[in-house]
């Protein structure tokens, strides 16, 4: 089934996840650079996001020798 999703409704949305990406983002970048110093190249840094959800499991999975 195949749902167009109208303006006002993307800008609702858009709108609804402003409050919880100003604080996830500076989450995401500080495992970004935590994954470049750790040696992890690019996709292996956004495959451990899409797998592990847990933030602080990221975190200590690159912490870890």
């Amino acid at each position: 089934m195949r749902r167009t999703v109208s303006r006002s409704e993307f800008v609702a949305g858009v709108r609804d996840m402003t409050p919880p990406l100003i604080g996830l983002f500076p989450f995401g970048l500080v495992c970004g650079v935590a994954a470049q110093s750790a040696g992890r190249a690019e996709f292996e840094a956004v495959a451990m996001a899409l797998v592990i959800f847990s933030g602080a499991a990221q975190i200590v999975d690159l912490a870890a020798p």
